[in-house]
């Protein structure tokens, strides 16, 4: 079987609205209420940089 072609922009997609999940959601009040760590919201962003950052190294400099 080959492997599909979903586009460029697909992975983009993928981590622009795992971003809305978790910062613009009813989720975030979620896991603010239980009173996390004061470094849980830098993990997050940490964890969303990561991810760009691994959409970008897969798609390569021309396919943004």
């Amino acid at each position: 079987m080959a492997p599909s072609d979903h586009g460029a922009g697909a992975g983009s997609l993928i981590v622009f609205l795992f971003g809305l999940l978790l910062f613009a959601s009813p989720f975030t009040e979620w896991w603010a209420a239980r009173q996390p760590p004061w470094y849980t919201a830098y993990a997050l962003w940490l964890l969303l940089i990561v991810l760009i950052g691994l959409v970008v190294r897969r798609l390569g400099r021309h396919d943004l």
